[in-house]
């Protein structure tokens, strides 16, 4: 029995109602993907390989299309030589890494950006649901495309990686016979310390930038923070626009920066409050293109201090704001509500300040009475100096 056709569908993600991944569970719902994938796919259902876990597209206007994750390669050289790990390295962290085998937008649906975003919503809901199944939680996603039937744009537009090509070969294929059709390789990572955590090598020059093209430079804003991945380039222009203002009158409030231009008001509120609900917009993702110049600048000095310090951050005013940690009481044990900032400043030997090497915000928690443990007894990773005890 062949699966409905969509009813009504409009020809813009935006449109489309009550739009979602459901994951399949019933007999039923693996039925419909079934049926989807050997009618619709151009590689049919197949078998998938190790942990799995499959998706249906699903809107009121019917069934959209269907995905599958399962292992990944066991070995694909421009996927290992992009992550910079060893054969070791590799065959104890693979299981981190996580494939997507199957992906299907219906043959007759013809919905612009559908494709790109549900890539955006996959990679917000799959590390959880694979998580809760199988108790890992996957820190690169990989998927194949056979460029002789797709370009891969949604990818792309995704911003998925594009880092390199198979070599024709398929998991079975143990007489190097090359059947399969060469393909692109798309990659993107759910951690931003993946590689780290993978036993991954970075290897990347930089080329060194002098404090002094700096110091003067109106383009200030723009080149510190212009390249920042917040899902939008709009967001990120209303970023600079945002340090520009601040830049120009540190010591003022936003309202009085802005000179009371209601339109920047409003966008600086919109970004910072997150009203798209997005979670790109967050600290290491507005920092990262800093960062990446700060190194730059270091580059460019013989010597460099990296100062570190450790800031409370008191929010017990805001009563609505979700998320806090207890940063210390007073004399009658009314605690404080914040966040604790540990930042580490790069300066040289002059004293002149290059940037924020790294920053980590935290929400402290007060040891429970029910933990008898003494100080000696409790792990570093749960002390409160911890990231003071890393080494950079």
């Amino acid at each position: 029995m062949s699966v409905p056709d969509p009813i009504g569908l409009p020809d813009e993600v935006s449109k489309i109602s009550n739009l979602e991944l459901v994951i399949v569970k019933t007999e039923d719902q693996m039925r419909i993907w079934n049926e989807l994938m050997i009618c619709e796919h151009y590689k049919s259902a197949g078998r998938l390989v190790g942990r799995q876990i499959r998706y249906l597209i699903k809107s009121e206007h019917g069934w959209l299309g269907g995905i599958s994750f399962s292992s990944a390669a066991l070995q694909l050289e421009d996927r290992d030589n992009w992550i910079g790990w060893d054969k070791e390295n590799r065959l104890k962290n693979l299981q981190y890494i996580v494939n997507m085998s199957r992906f299907l937008i219906r043959n007759n649906v013809n919905c612009q950006n559908l494709a790109s975003h549900v890539l955006g919503l996959v990679v917000k809901q799959m590390p959880l649901d694979y998580e809760a199944r199988y108790g890992l939680r996957p820190l690169l996603l990989e998927s194949f495309v056979d460029t002789s039937l797709f370009k891969g744009t949604c990818y792309k537009a995704a911003n998925w990686e594009l880092v390199g090509q198979t070599k024709g070969r398929g998991r079975q294929d143990s007489k190097n016979e090359y059947k399969e059709t060469i393909k692109d390789i798309y990659v993107f990572p759910l951690d931003i310390d993946f590689r780290t955590k993978m036993g991954g090598v970075t290897v990347k020059e930089v080329e060194p930038l002098s404090v002094n093209e700096v110091v003067d430079d109106d383009q200030w804003a723009q080149n510190e923070f212009g390249d920042a991945q917040l899902g939008d380039q709009r967001r990120a222009k209303r970023l600079v626009e945002i340090a520009d203002n601040k830049m120009k009158s540190p010591g003022k409030s936003y309202n009085q920066a802005a000179n009371g231009n209601k339109a920047q008001i409003k966008g600086y509120y919109r970004l910072i409050e997150k009203e798209d609900d997005l979670s790109e917009v967050n600290m290491p993702n507005i920092l990262n293109p800093h960062k990446e110049r700060t190194i730059r600048r270091m580059k460019s000095e013989e010597v460099v201090l990296c100062i570190s310090d450790t800031t409370d951050l008191n929010y017990s005013h805001l009563d609505d704001c979700e998320g806090l940690g207890i940063i210390g009481s007073n004399q009658t044990k009314t605690v404080s509500n914040g966040l604790r900032l540990h930042s580490m400043l790069a300066v040289n030997q002059e004293g002149l300040p290059l940037g924020l090497v790294r920053t980590d915000c935290t929400a402290p928690q007060i040891k429970s009475k029910k933990d008898k443990r003494s100080r000696s007894e409790i792990p570093l990773e749960e002390k409160k100096n911890i990231l003071l005890d890393r080494r950079y």
